[in-house]
């Protein structure tokens, strides 16, 4: 298999990337891991720019049947809320759509534009070359002149060309000063035997801060 652009990731970044490539004249293939979407979803929302972005596309009615687009009414970063007053002026819009329907609609547009979507393709390889770059996927091997890693947080493809995602340490915090009947606290299931996990806590009046609490404080 060759193709101009191989995609590997069919979720909402690497549908609409196809359809602006496909809108382009360029022919992208699309990789996707898994045999069928999900139906679970990460975000609950669009806000702001992607809601722009969508309206120049022509798709904003598509997701305006669904769901009402409107000035968000609330938004938050990390789980620490947004102040949207601050930026009224903008006009900000929203719309309160779970992630799995944005795809249904990313994808139904993808495949109105002839975009080729291949699922079941697990990459497993990547060589990059002088003229292009070489995928190997379930034992074959993908040429194509550009690859572009759309497969989340974790992506494969980003580890196999060695890109480097190290974050930032968590630095140490204490609860001093805190009174513990102002604290709101959010565990992971994965962290309930970790008696020091991190935790997000927000002390009445205050902005949320992260914590890391002891683990006598339930």
């Amino acid at each position: 298999m060759t193709s101009d652009v191989v995609i590997v990731g069919a979720g909402p970044t690497g549908l609409l990337l196809a359809s602006e490539l496909a809108l382009a004249g360029v022919d992208p293939i699309v990789l996707e891991r898994l045999p069928e979407p999900t139906g679970l979803s990460k975000a609950m929302a669009l806000l702001g720019r992607s809601v722009d972005m969508l309206e120049r596309r022509g798709l904003l009615d598509r997701f305006a049947e669904r769901a009402p687009v409107g000035p968000p009414v609330f938004a938050h970063f990390a789980m620490l809320p947004l102040d949207l007053a601050v930026v009224a002026e903008l006009g900000l819009r929203g719309i309160l759509l779970p992630q799995a329907q944005t795809e249904e609609i990313l994808l139904e547009r993808a495949l109105e534009l002839g975009v080729k979507i291949r699922r079941n393709q697990e990459v497993d390889g990547l060589a990059q070359e002088q003229d292009g770059v070489t995928l190997t996927v379930g034992g074959q091997r993908v040429r194509a002149r550009f690859v572009v890693g759309c497969d989340g947080g974790s992506s494969t493809v980003r580890k196999l060309a060695g890109i480097g995602f190290p974050g930032i340490p968590l630095a140490p915090a204490t609860t001093s000063g805190l009174h513990r009947a102002g604290w709101h606290r959010r565990r992971r299931p994965s962290q309930a035997a970790d008696r020091r996990a991190p935790a997000l806590l927000r002390e009445r009046n205050h902005a949320p801060e992260r914590r890391i609490l002891p683990g006598d404080h339930q």
